[in-house]
């Protein structure tokens, strides 16, 4: 196999972060299933400890469940052109992410 070209992966959602791993592993597409702080912590973007993780990734897919509802939150990020989208609010993403 040349390449990987797309990597389902779930987080057990007592985990904060994502896998060590992950910068290692070059899928073109990532699909992740994640815990809600996980997920805060990869939408704080460059700034975030997560950022390092999945940034090299060209096409992410994040989701989060909460608040009792399966896939609550998300986001959605490609390397070039640069773009990010959430669903996560900024204070949420900073609480989450214990910046705040």
């Amino acid at each position: 196999m040349t390449a990987l070209r797309r990597l389902a992966l779930t987080v057990r959602y007592n985990e904060k972060h994502l896998p060590l791993y992950l910068p290692t592993v070059k899928p073109s597409h990532l699909l992740l299933d994640c815990s809600p702080e996980a997920l805060a912590s990869m939408a704080v973007g460059k700034s975030g400890a997560e950022w390092d993780k999945f940034s090299h990734i060209p096409h992410v897919e994040a989701y989060a469940n909460g608040e009792g509802t399966e896939k609550r939150w998300h986001l959605f990020y490609t390397r070039e052109p640069y773009k990010m989208e959430t669903d996560v609010e900024a204070t949420r993403q900073f609480r989450l992410a214990g910046l705040i």
